[in-house]
């Protein structure tokens, strides 16, 4: 949630309505998923069972972004761009607390 108003304050909110910034959202999602997974968290998703649905679904939503982005009303994209950027900073939030776990497991 801190990256979204860090990027409306940024951007104006121009950046809630790029294609680009849902891409790499996209990319962040899978990439601290798949990290977070890899140092011990469990995935809640039950759409998403394994890092092969992972990333087969995050290239969907990419390639849906690419073809179908300049069909979007500005809401749309506004919403595709939040629904894209929300799970990163779940996922940063999650790897910290992984991170602390395994830690207190260590000692």
């Amino acid at each position: 949630m801190k990256m979204l108003l860090i990027l409306a304050a940024l951007s104006g909110c121009g950046g809630l309505q790029s294609k680009e910034v849902a891409i790499a959202c996209q990319v962040a999602d899978a990439g601290t998923t798949v990290y977070a997974k890899h140092i011990g968290a469990v995935e809640d998703n039950p759409l998403i069972p394994n890092n092969n649905v992972l990333v087969l679904f995050k290239a969907a939503l990419i390639w849906l972004f690419i073809t179908q982005w300049d069909k979007m009303d500005d809401f749309g994209r506004a919403a595709a761009t939040i629904i894209s950027c929300a799970p990163v900073a779940n996922n940063l939030n999650v790897i910290r607390e992984q991170r602390q776990i395994n830690r207190a497991n260590k000692m």
